[in-house]
């Protein structure tokens, strides 16, 4: 049978208002604006819903997404990396504090889709459109676009997620592989996958096995990757 739901708050008839939700130690959601301005959150302890937390972008409405997933960084740095947005966003949610970081040198359409943050603190995000991954310093409020660079165009990856051994995978989208990175010394290397379209929306590491799940978008099966020994099963 099903899991029961409780539904919390309301939202809007338009799609993608947020894109991704991250939760803190404490319980208590973030959730990435995509058509939204603002930063949501929930807290999971009472169920309380503010849809207007924190205000991130002043863009006036349109049906572009400006921000598609991010990472949290020591339970204080929320950063929402840019989609079809010439900026990605740092949060401090301690003090409510905004820093809007250009990324539109290199990209300003369909760009990275969700992040994942290295033991450094430092925010990786997957390419999708954008030739290069972003590499966040939400402490500085600096990008490097350039140690991971030369991708190409197209819809690559998109998901990320941080493996038991500190390196970061992200989730093939329209490519023929899932993307490794180190992030100790930014090296890549890649894990080949069957060629179809549309793959994952984003990927999840098991706590108990380590294991790395994909979240299917246009197909029917859930990938399995085992980072111990970089393969993977459908």
């Amino acid at each position: 049978g099903c899991m029961p739901t409780t539904r919390l708050g309301t939202k809007d008839d338009s799609t993608f208002e947020w894109t991704e939700i991250i939760f803190d130690q404490s319980g208590v959601g973030y959730a990435i604006p995509g058509l939204s301005n603002y930063v949501l959150t929930v807290d999971s302890n009472t169920d309380a819903v503010d849809q207007t937390a924190f205000m991130v972008s002043n863009a006036p409405a349109s049906n572009l997404i400006k921000f598609f997933g991010g990472a949290l960084v020591s339970d204080q740095y929320l950063v929402g990396v840019a989609y079809s947005f010439g900026s990605s966003f740092v949060l401090d949610v301690d003090t409510g504090d905004v820093t809007l970081i250009d990324t539109s040198s290199v990209c300003t359409a369909s760009c990275w889709s969700s992040a994942a943050a290295a033991a450094s603190g430092l925010v990786y995000a997957a390419p999708h459109s954008a030739p290069a991954v972003a590499i966040i310093d939400p402490v500085a409020g600096t990008v490097d676009l350039t140690s991971i660079a030369g991708l190409g165009s197209g819809s690559k990856y998109a998901g990320a997620t941080v493996a038991a051994d500190g390196r970061i995978f992200f989730g093939p989208w329209d490519s023929q592989d899932v993307m490794v990175v180190d992030p100790t010394d930014n090296s890549v290397s890649y894990i080949a996958c069957p060629n179809q379209n549309g793959i994952t929306t984003d990927l999840v590491t098991s706590s108990s096995t380590g294991l790395i799940f994909s979240i299917p978008t246009n197909v029917d099966f859930v990938m399995v990757i085992d980072p111990t020994t970089d393969t993977l099963q459908t």
